[in-house]
């Protein structure tokens, strides 16, 4: 049979060739594999397809040049997030595809006016604009659990579980350079440790204005990081961005790349991760005091706030949280300053904590 499939797509136009997740086969790691794969196809008379995640063609273009170097100029098609109009056909074939209840399908719905209002932000952060995370917060919707959470939680659970399908593979002996920490620790163990070089990652991506307001930098130079990961992490740079949200902003130069978060809201997500664990841990060695008496955007202020209230399960923890934030001592708090915003939102709890 591999015969006549061979002879079938070497000699026959009208068919298309797949090769879905190049980025997912440790042969596509090195040069020389890489221009086997090209030379081979190019030979067919077939259209053959190679999809892969941008970030693996941006950290690879030294090897993709190369492989490519003797092949014929080829078509580049790019993935995009999706629109409003998408996500809501996304709910539309839902509905038509699934029998649910009424109850169900009043709360889809209640989500659809959302979108058609363009109001989802503020509730579900930009997770609709991403097909699979989209696809977790339907079922969630549709099950009643997603008003028991926070935005932050939201994104932790969305984002283990993103990291678990990566996982799930049956080719799972022979997918892309895998996590060497994965190879001997627990999952749950690399997931923390990924989410904690995330959150350092964060936390030199910003500046102070001088009208005192904390302003998240869009970009990060790879050596950067690198130099701080290799302080504190036995992590590759390139195992980082095949299996986090944080992706290059631009293909491999010889300078090094150029890393961003795949989407602001994962950027605010984790740096106010970084804040709350400065918070709880005052000794804590990064340079993030500063901005708790300085304005931040919105949407980091609903996370960190996000992340705080989901605590609250965990009383001692919940409890040394808001401790910490009362012992802040800062002359002159700014109702618009962050530490201002925090007292002001947990000012009962803060009453509470210091009648005891």
């Amino acid at each position: 049979m591999a015969g006549v499939f061979k002879k079938m797509i070497s000699n026959n136009s009208n068919l298309i060739l797949l090769f879905d997740g190049l980025d997912e086969h440790h042969f596509a790691y090195d040069e020389v594999s890489l221009q086997r794969i090209f030379n081979s196809t190019s030979k067919l008379n077939s259209a053959c397809i190679f999809s892969m995640r941008k970030e693996f063609w941006d950290d690879k273009q030294g090897n993709f040049e190369f492989a490519l170097r003797k092949i014929k100029k080829p078509d580049f098609l790019f993935l995009t997030e999706w629109n409003n109009i998408e996500i809501l056909n996304f709910i539309d074939h839902f509905l038509e595809k699934e029998d649910i209840s009424i109850a169900k399908k009043a709360r889809l719905n209640e989500f659809k006016k959302l979108v058609n209002q363009n109001q989802y932000n503020k509730y579900y952060g930009d997770i609709p604009k991403r097909p699979l995370f989209l696809k977790m917060l339907i079922f969630d919707i549709n099950n009643n659990k997603i008003k028991k959470r926070s935005l932050s939680e939201i994104y932790e659970q969305y984002l283990i579980k993103k990291y678990n399908y990566d996982r799930i593979s049956i080719f799972s002996d022979k997918t892309r350079t895998p996590l060497r920490l994965a190879k001997k620790e627990d999952s749950k163990k690399v997931i923390s440790t990924i989410f904690s070089i995330l959150e350092l990652a964060a936390s030199l991506m910003f500046l102070i204005s001088s009208e005192n307001e904390c302003i998240l930098l869009p970009s990060l130079k790879e050596k950067v990081l690198e130099e701080e990961i290799l302080k504190l992490f036995k992590l590759r740079i390139s195992e980082l961005i095949m299996n986090s949200p944080l992706v290059p902003l631009r293909e491999r130069e010889t300078e090094g790349l150029t890393l961003k978060f795949a989407h602001k809201s994962f950027q605010e997500y984790f740096f106010a991760r970084a804040l709350y664990f400065t918070l709880v841990q005052p000794n804590h060695s990064n340079n993030l005091h500063p901005i708790f008496k300085s304005k931040i955007n919105d949407g980091v202020v609903t996370f960190i706030k996000g992340i705080i209230e989901s605590k609250r399960e965990k009383k001692t923890e919940f409890s040394n949280c808001i401790k910490s934030l009362s012992k802040i001592k800062i002359e002159d708090i700014s109702s618009t300053s962050l530490i201002g915003i925090l007292l002001f939102h947990f000012s009962d709890d803060i009453l509470s904590v210091s009648s005891e």
